[in-house]
């Protein structure tokens, strides 16, 4: 067992392929005792404050795309914000996006909230990286 386990991450990400790819190294590397999937950012705003309501776990870690269909990472992380205001914990937020562009980076530093800027597809040594050194 990896002694910088997490207990929970949450990915909020609508794409299938990295979603499975990343499910797959997750597994292999024994990284997370549970790991959430959402594609609709709002199921996990819902969860994340019925958990706080109920004085249960939030996640450690959550990896969030940056563009997708319904709201996006941006907007999604306004939401956030004032949920994680009501719990001592905070959330380590990862933006993943296939976007290189520096002002999605720039952005995406911008916030409090964002430990780092994680560009698809993600390798083995950039997930290592996020677990064993946070």
């Amino acid at each position: 067992m990896n002694s910088k386990k997490k207990s929970r991450l949450y990915v909020i990400d609508d794409d299938r392929h990295f979603i499975y790819g990343l499910d797959k190294g997750l597994k292999i590397n024994n990284y997370c005792d549970e790991v959430a999937f959402f594609d609709d950012p709002m199921d996990a705003l819902k969860e994340i404050e019925e958990n706080i309501q109920k004085n249960e776990s939030i996640p450690d870690f959550l990896f969030l795309d940056i563009k997708m269909p319904l709201i996006d990472g941006w907007e999604f992380l306004k939401r956030l914000k004032p949920l994680q205001e009501k719990c001592a914990k905070k959330i380590k937020i990862f933006m993943v996006s296939s976007s290189v562009q520096g002002s999605d980076m720039e952005k995406a530093m911008s916030y409090f909230e964002v430990e780092n800027y994680l560009t698809k597809p993600l390798t083995r040594e950039m997930i290592r990286h996020v677990f064993e050194l946070n």
